[in-house]
């Protein structure tokens, strides 16, 4: 769309709003902000549904999801200080809507900037974070942050030669969760999680907790059958043990878009 078609579906939004939304997005308060945000919803994404980057039916569901979210903030805790960050999780958004597991993250990012017992954790970044966030990259965090401690224990193999330094990397991360699963082709989610600084991955030390012990020997015994090479005589496999785990910042994103 051009500007002027951008523009215009704006005023159309706008002119499309009833007279309470109206009315909120002029004088937000603590009892409007659940149509107030319904207003800012409609106008930020109403040009990019004029374009069918989403549906009628998936634009609907995310305003109810973000004002039902709203209405179980007690009127009390309702908190509008920092409601031009609202804004900005809402101009990130709309181009993730039909991604479920995503929308959800903003929906609560939402609802936990406009809620004073954890606004103190939103600023700017959080919701450029989730930005950049790939439907995997939405599941592999949540499940990271239902491990105990926001951790777990991972490894992959390495091929040691005897006779020499030489160390090859011969196969990719293999994580182990509390409910007993075990998770392979996660390293591109691992690497962009990092790159985005939400999580660590230490791979010259690894958890030593003796419970964790049996998780890295089957991780090696699992790793053991993907190796499809074979080993030359002065050659053998080595598990690699490390630690992943969410940092304070990858914590605080958390604390406001799973709970």
């Amino acid at each position: 769309m051009d500007p002027n078609q951008i523009i215009g579906a704006g005023v159309d939004a706008y002119n499309a709003l009833d007279a309470d939304s109206k009315h909120a997005l002029t004088y937000p308060s603590a009892k409007t902000l659940g149509n107030a945000t319904d207003g800012l919803i409609s106008l930020i994404c109403y040009p990019l549904l004029k374009a069918q980057i989403f549906t009628q039916e998936k634009l609907k569901q995310y305003k109810l999801e973000v004002k039902e979210k709203i209405s179980e903030i007690p009127e009390n805790n309702r908190d509008r200080g920092k409601f031009g960050l609202v804004l900005k999780a809402i101009e990130e958004s709309r181009y993730q809507l039909n991604e479920d597991d995503i929308r959800e993250m903003y929906v609560n990012l939402i609802a936990s900037t406009l809620d004073n017992r954890k606004n103190n954790f939103v600023n700017p970044r959080l919701a450029s974070v989730i930005a950049q966030f790939g439907p995997n990259e939405a599941e592999f965090l949540k499940i990271i942050y239902h491990q105990k401690n926001q951790q777990m224990p991972l490894g992959y193999l390495n091929i040691k030669n005897s006779k020499n330094t030489n160390i090859i990397k011969a196969t990719n991360y293999l994580c182990s969760c509390d409910d007993g699963s075990y998770l392979s082709r996660k390293d591109e989610s691992i690497d962009i999680l990092r790159s985005l600084g939400i999580i660590e991955v230490t791979n010259d030390s690894w958890l030593a907790a003796p419970k964790y012990s049996p998780r890295y020997q089957t991780i090696e015994n699992i790793l053991k059958n993907f190796v499809n090479r074979s080993l030359g005589e002065n050659e053998s496999l080595e598990l690699n043990k490390c630690c992943l785990k969410i940092n304070s910042f990858g914590r605080s994103l958390c604390h406001c878009i799973f709970e």
